[in-house]
Order: C-alpha cells, then sequence, then structure tokens
C-alpha cells in the first residue's frame, strides 16, 4: 500500500512559503500557529487559510512583541493593521472575496459542502493552490520592498 502524502492546509503552506523570507528557524513552532486556521479555520469556511496565514506572516514580521514601551507598541499595532487591510484588499480585489465559503462556492459546515469538497479532492482538485501563491507571493515581495 502507499503511502499517503501529506498535504498542509493553506495557513501552514503560506508559513512554510514565506519562512525564509521572515528567518524562522524553527518552522514547527510557527505550523502549529497556523494548524488550526486550514479550511477557513477549523473547516468553518470564515475567512481564508491563505489569508490567514499571510497575516501570520505580516505579524510576525510587523507584529508587536508586548514588551514595547506605549508609543511603540501603538505604532507597530497602527502599521500592521495598515500592513494587514491593504493584503486583504488586494487580496479581495484579486478574487472577490476572503472567505473560504465564497471563495469556493460551498462551506465544508454543511454535508453537500463536505461531499462537493471530498468529490474535489477525489478527482485532486485544489483550486486553494492559486490563493496560496497569490499570498504567499504578496507576503514575499512586500518583505523585499520593506
Amino acid at each position: 500500500m502507499a503511502e499517503k502524502k501529506k498535504r498542509f492546509n493553506c495557513c501552514e503552506s503560506v508559513l512554510m512559503n514565506t519562512q525564509d523570507k521572515l528567518g524562522l528557524e524553527n518552522i514547527g513552532q510557527f505550523m502549529k500557529i497556523g494548524s488550526g486556521f486550514g479550511g477557513g479555520v477549523s473547516g468553518r469556511a470564515s475567512i481564508c487559510g491563505a489569508v490567514s496565514g499571510a497575516i501570520i506572516a505580516l505579524s510576525l514580521k510587523f507584529g508587536t512583541d508586548g514588551n514595547e514601551d506605549y508609543h511603540t507598541f501603538n505604532e507597530k499595532r497602527k502599521t500592521l493593521r495598515k500592513i494587514a487591510q491593504d493584503f486583504m484588499i488586494a487580496f479581495e480585489n484579486e478574487y472577490g472575496a476572503v472567505d473560504c465559503c465564497d471563495l469556493l462556492g460551498y462551506s465544508q459546515w454543511t454535508e453537500e459542502g463536505r461531499k462537493r469538497h471530498q468529490e474535489n479532492r477525489s478527482i485532486r482538485k485544489f483550486q486553494c493552490d492559486k490563493y496560496i501563491n497569490f499570498s504567499s507571493k504578496y507576503v514575499s515581495d512586500f518583505l523585499d520592498k520593506a
């Protein structure tokens, strides 16, 4: 029997694709952060995992660690919010939505949606690859300019 191949979720994939640009040495810790975000946050068809992964990646680079003084803390949060919003606008302009159910055209949270998702998987139809690629490229390009 052939061994099944791992298929990482959208969030994990974006984190893996951007790890070098972020200087992440222990990708395992960051994979754990992204593990619950696949399928539109734990299969609930909410915000796309690729979108979540991009925002997590940007947060790792530009977010606060909580140890800054009050002014620096607030400036970092304000800056990150703008960066994340710009990304979400670019993604939505490209694909028309940021929620998994809108992007896929179904919700994996429903019986019908689970069936469609399994059918797509059985024929290896993974439309999420384009969302992963867009998000990974956006983050990588943004980090190159930063």
